[in-house]
């Protein structure tokens, strides 16, 4: 990835807190997967009965978060967040320097068992940790304290249910985020081809302000889109396949498979319907125009012979035919 520029490989799919386009399943997710996961015994969402799902699927998703009414951003401000890889290639959080460039001001990455970030004071890249994804270690919370006098942010991340850290209070860079100064400055969550995670408990607090995201209901409902609620937007650059979703099953693998063959079948059966659809319309259409046609015939025979003016009435009820185009016809 280039220093400093949000593009690269295909990204797509932030969250500032907030999101992207194409397929945006909506409405209650049906009983079949939501049995599976109540059966299975293992929880739905990391907290709570809700959580944000991406999928980026074969394109990539990015959903930003613009945290409307943040007025300061003192020493100490702490942003958290939960999050769960299911499928690892690339997902990351960014501070973004400026959505209109493409630029990121800080970047925290979980690609490929590596979880790496920019050292203070510029855009180099390092690796702050390593997990093992194949050993399970795919849960995690991260902690970002910021630090807008020397520029820099402490980065403390740790496994779910673990007590040591993978990483703790490492120094990397905050490259002069301050969106109470300066414009077109969200907080994104940004889901690469090929990766599917889980985002909960997002949090904010600077100083006696504070924002949170948990993904619940009545706010968010399970198996819709978040663009547009609570300040998540899709971001432009995120693909049409990319999914981000609230979802009450997708931390269970069982009931995820069985959502997924669902929609798939879905989405197959919407096919065949939109083809039956189009063709009955354009059966309908053509029976219309032949209908018209077959009335101004009609009606051009009786001028040539009144005796056959009853044929027009057979054709169309009160002896005046449909106009075909926008002409007249004189015979």
């Amino acid at each position: 990835m280039p220093a400093g520029l949000l593009t690269g490989s295909p990204i797509n799919g932030w969250i500032p807190v907030a999101s992207r386009s194409g397929l945006r399943p909506r409405g209650s997710i049906l009983p079949g997967p939501k049995k599976t996961a109540v059966a299975s015994g293992q929880a739905g969402a990391l907290v709570g009965k809700q959580s944000l799902f991406m999928d980026a699927g074969p394109r990539a998703a990015d959903l930003p978060e613009t945290v409307p009414g943040l007025k300061a951003l003192p020493v100490g401000t702490r942003i958290t967040f939960q999050l769960r890889i299911l499928e690892d290639n690339h997902v990351n959080f960014q501070l973004a320097k400026n959505t209109k460039t493409g630029q990121t001001a800080l970047y925290v990455a979980f690609a490929g068992g590596k979880i790496d970030s920019y050292r203070p004071d510029g855009f180099t890249q390092f690796t702050a940790a390593k997990y093992d994804f194949a050993a399970g270690q795919n849960h995690f919370h991260v902690t970002l304290v910021l630090d807008p006098s020397s520029d820099t942010v402490a980065l403390s991340v740790k496994l779910d249910g673990a007590k040591g850290f993978l990483v703790q209070n490492q120094p990397i860079a905050l490259n002069g985020w301050n969106p109470t100064k300066n414009p077109h400055q969200p907080f994104t969550f940004d889901c690469r081809t090929g990766t599917k995670a889980l985002v909960d408990q997002v949090e904010m607090v600077a100083g006696d302000q504070k924002f949170f995201w948990g993904f619940e209901s009545p706010r968010f409902a399970d198996g819709e889109d978040v663009e547009g609620i609570a300040g998540w937007v899709i971001h432009p650059q995120s693909q049409p396949a990319a999914t981000s979703v609230v979802s009450m099953i997708a931390n269970c693998e069982l009931a995820r498979e069985s959502y997924t063959k669902l929609k798939q079948a879905e989405v197959a059966l919407e096919a065949i319907s939109l083809g039956s659809v189009v063709a009955r319309k354009g059966v309908e259409a053509n029976t219309r125009a032949l209908a018209s046609l077959e009335a101004t015939i009609a009606a051009d025979n009786a001028k040539r012979d009144p005796s056959r003016a009853a044929d027009v009435e057979k054709v169309v009820p009160g002896g005046v035919p449909p106009a075909i185009g926008s002409g007249s016809r004189d015979g």
